[in-house]
């Protein structure tokens, strides 16, 4: 099913709220203009899509980083809470899990536990807690993947979590 936006009027209370929640926080500019960009992208797309043209790609998947306490979590509800309002999720649920839940001792196992969490949050959004432990360097050292090349294989979330 394809996901389409539209500024439904029972739910631009809650895109407002959501914004207005948004600019209360201190700080992080970059985040803030990031979450707006994507609202505008959205709506630039509905509109789009109503004169029959091709719609802009929009990455949806961000990466929050930043030490313990600078809103982390607080951000990644605010987005999801942004994308159900506008319609890119079909639920309002936050799943968070941390980068120790998609790892395991067993052979093959990690790959199997994030297909069951990843299942778990289809239309929803995931929260990954610390996951720059899934891309530690030490088995770089012998030649094996890390834990994070195993379970996801998105060479641009590994390029963001070596950078970050």
């Amino acid at each position: 099913m394809e996901a389409r936006v539209c500024p439904n009027l029972t739910r631009l209370w809650q895109i407002k709220e959501i914004f207005e929640e948004l600019d209360a926080l201190i700080g992080i500019p970059n985040v803030k203009k990031s979450m707006y960009a994507v609202y505008d992208t959205m709506l630039a797309n509905w509109e789009l899509e109503n004169n029959a043209k091709p719609a802009s790609d929009i990455f949806l998947n961000h990466v929050f980083v930043g030490n313990s306490g600078t809103g982390k979590t607080t951000l990644a509800k605010l987005y999801a809470r942004l994308l159900c309002a506008t319609g890119m999720i079909s639920k309002e649920e936050f799943i968070a899990k941390s980068a120790t839940d998609f790892i395991s001792s067993a052979v093959g196992a990690s790959s199997e536990k994030t297909k069951s969490i990843l299942k778990l949050a289809e239309g929803k959004v995931l929260f990954i807690d610390e996951a720059y432990v899934l891309f530690d360097n030490t088995s770089a050292s012998t030649g094996n993947k890390s834990h994070g090349e195993q379970v996801c294989p998105c060479a641009a979330l590994h390029a963001c979590m070596r950078d970050c």
